[in-house]
């Protein structure tokens, strides 16, 4: 099978959810089929060397980038209101790209070309004119709707109004590009049902995140009393809110609860906000230079997402390292979890704290969850089965 992948960002360093899901097909591709490329964005946000990609993920494969400014812009944004497309996805068009693209497409033919994102889909024609394959759309989440969770959280009324005008944008390329693709590759059930609902009538097949479970070993906590930690990029945003809003309204009362209790955050692009309240019970550790090693050293993560879509890629990752989580509906969205076997569930302020308080007053529980989470990932979340599945998918669809 001859694939080209193409990917609105250089998919290395594994930094994170969203990079990891296409490393993690990015290798199965490459170790699977005959002739396979991938063509990237090089955002200025997210610039990196393709050519870094090591050899193990790479093998087999053809790799190029293309350099691309994709910052927001008050004056593109600005001018973009004259347009009827969504300014989230126009900032990713480039004609250099475009040009690359067309002659790899005149030079290579592909049996597949998978679009990695709803931000790839602006050179969906162009792929279209110079391709005669399959053209399938992995939908990392319905876009549009982690912006209408998130407006309501605006007070600002001319961002709010500016960003609702986006989000109907939004929608409606969504619902619009859907049927022009062969297939999609959803990430979760409920991404499934909800693009069906708004009107998909092609094959869909899910193929969630997993994971290696050999890199990822099974870490039992080594605390005497379990440690709480968040660790994502802030620079998203139901990220950065959902941790603030974890902040404001259960982690004082925690720790007039229980003084020893410690929260570690890491991740990238912390807000001063959030930096700012660290102390001995808070830890901000920012960006880490280790995920895996960062989770092992702590306990118990803390999901309290408020918005977004899609699947969490630090649940997996946590679950499959044995420890607990706890997170709302929102986080745990797509994952097929038994709640308080393998994971725990918490949608208020109230919910969080009597979650946690039971966890610390009894570590032996979060033993069981942990072991119970990481039985769920190695079986139903491992990489060379979903990875296979996928393929097996392509082939009965060429065969159409």
């Amino acid at each position: 099978m001859r694939i080209l992948q193409l990917c609105n960002r250089v998919p290395y360093p594994p930094a994170d959810g969203g990079t990891i899901a296409v490393i993690a097909l990015l290798k199965h591709f490459a170790a699977h089929t005959e002739n396979f490329h991938v063509l990237a964005l090089n955002t200025l946000k997210h610039k990196a060397d393709i050519d870094k990609i090591p050899a193990r993920i790479s093998k087999n494969a053809s790799l190029k980038s293309v350099f691309i400014d994709t910052s927001l812009s008050p004056f593109k944004a600005f001018f973009n209101l004259f347009s009827n497309y969504p300014y989230q996805v126009e900032r990713f068009y480039s004609e250099e790209f475009n040009r690359e693209l067309i002659l790899l497409l005149q030079r290579e033919k592909f049996d597949i070309v998978h679009f990695e994102s709803l931000f790839m889909t602006p050179y969906f024609e162009t792929v279209r004119k110079y391709h005669h394959g399959k053209c399938i759309y992995r939908a990392h989440n319905i876009e549009f709707k982690i912006w209408e969770r998130l407006l309501p959280s605006i007070s600002n009324p001319l961002k709010k109004w500016y960003l609702g005008i986006q989000t109907s944008r939004l929608r409606k390329l969504e619902i619009e590009i859907l049927n022009k693709f062969d297939a999609i590759v959803a990430i979760t059930e409920e991404d499934k049902i909800g693009m069906q609902k708004t009107g998909a009538n092609i094959p869909i097949h899910i193929t969630p995140f997993g994971i290696d479970p050999n890199e990822y070993p099974f870490a039992p906590s080594k605390n005497k009393i379990p440690v709480l930690y968040h660790l994502g990029d802030l620079i998203w945003r139901p990220n950065a809110e959902g941790l603030r809003w974890f902040l404001e309204n259960c982690w004082d009362k925690l720790v007039k609860e229980i003084p020893d209790i410690k929260f570690r955050i890491g991740g990238r692009h912390i807000p001063e906000c959030i930096r700012i309240k660290g102390n001995n019970n808070l830890i901000v550790e920012g960006e880490v230079v280790d995920a895996k090693k960062f989770i092992a050293q702590n306990d118990i993560l803390i999901v309290p997402l408020q918005s977004g879509g899609g699947m969490r890629v630090k649940i997996i990752e946590a679950m499959s390292m044995g420890k607990t989580v706890i997170s709302t509906s929102i986080g745990a969205e797509g994952i097929a979890y038994t709640e308080g076997e393998n994971i725990l569930i918490a949608n208020t302020a109230e919910e969080f704290m009597q979650q946690i308080i039971k966890c610390l007053s009894n570590p032996g529980s979060c033993s069981v969850l942990g072991e119970a989470a990481r039985k769920l990932t190695t079986s139903k979340y491992n990489n060379e089965v979903l990875g296979n599945g996928l393929l097996e998918f392509y082939e009965r669809l060429m065969s159409l």
